[in-house]
């Protein structure tokens, strides 16, 4: 081997450019790999809170825009003197849904924004939730049903070999705004749009 002035061999510039060339295989491998990963592909819908007067209602929701109902969601609004007495239920005719609480020691909690949904035994599936109350209200206003019932709901689709993730915001007793991940067998963030 022949040295420079420097005591460097003739070896060296052939180690540079090998180290390059192995970083440069190493990256190849990583795009590789990120590039197969299934992307979501998340449908997000939102729909128009027009009323909230004191009518009984069923509202119903195709979340995968295949123009099949998907989630029934019904409501029942009594008044009784100054009282209202509310009750519903959310459904779906397709027994491959289901929605959840999440269940945390031993009760049952709703799903807040920014939780992950994921197929784990940390939510309780049902397939058809129920609610319902009471509140005191003014005659001719409609302010009783700011916050009777608001809150996220997570859902679940299990097909043979698969399941989709989403979730829903309950507000005035209807959806208001819905996330489905149409990418099979992956999480869903409550809140996330894409």
């Amino acid at each position: 081997m022949e040295q420079d002035q420097s005591g460097f061999t003739t070896v060296f510039p052939y180690l540079l450019a090998g180290m390059l060339l192995l970083a440069s295989l190493t990256g190849c491998k990583k795009d590789d790999a990120n590039s197969t990963a299934p992307q979501p592909q998340v449908i997000y819908h939102t729909y128009p809170v027009t009323s909230q007067t004191l009518t009984n209602d069923t509202v119903f929701y195709d979340v995968d825009d295949d123009g099949v109902t998907d989630i029934t969601v019904t409501k029942t609004i009594d008044t009784v003197g100054s009282d209202i007495h509310y009750s519903g239920k959310i459904y779906s005719l397709n027994p491959e849904f289901r929605f959840a609480y999440m269940n945390i020691a031993s009760h049952n909690q709703m799903v807040d924004s920014g939780q992950v949904v994921n197929n784990s035994t940390d939510f309780s599936w049902i397939s058809s939730p129920v609610y319902g109350g009471g509140i005191s209200f003014t005659p001719g206003s409609n302010n009783w049903a700011n916050g009777v019932f608001w809150h996220y709901f997570a859902f679940s689709r299990h097909k043979p070999g698969a399941y989709n993730l989403g979730w829903f915001h309950f507000n005035y007793m209807v959806i208001d705004e819905l996330g489905y991940n149409k990418t099979p067998n992956q999480s869903i963030i409550v809140g996330q749009k894409n």
